[in-house]
């Protein structure tokens, strides 16, 4: 059985991303809009100023890599000392903290 359907390529608004410990806000929402990777079979998100660059084979999947990554980013990037970034980083670094803030859940 062929099961076609439809991939669902709507952008992600994203005004904040909902973590465990905190809150990532952003100062204005981010429009990512999927693309199909060449094969067609990953939607992949791409905002390279931020450093996002995921991949995922289902919407939901893609959904929930963006929160990783931006865990991630956040943690390893906006939080780090600038002694241990690289230049290139650094500058990531300037513009995570340029684009968002974060915030204690409490605070909500």
């Amino acid at each position: 059985m062929n099961d076609t359907r439809e991939v669902d390529l709507s952008p992600f608004y994203v005004a904040e991303v909902q973590l465990a410990d905190y809150v990532l806000r952003l100062r204005e929402p981010l429009v990512l809009t999927p693309e199909l990777d060449d094969s067609r079979q990953l939607m992949c998100v791409a905002y390279p100023s931020l450093g996002v660059d995921v991949c995922a084979f289902t919407r939901d999947d893609l959904d929930e890599a963006l929160v990783v990554e931006f865990d991630v980013l956040w943690r390893n990037y906006a939080k780090a000392d600038d002694g241990e970034l690289s230049p290139a980083s650094r500058e990531l670094k300037r513009g995570l903290l340029a684009r968002m803030e974060e915030v204690a859940r409490a605070e909500r």
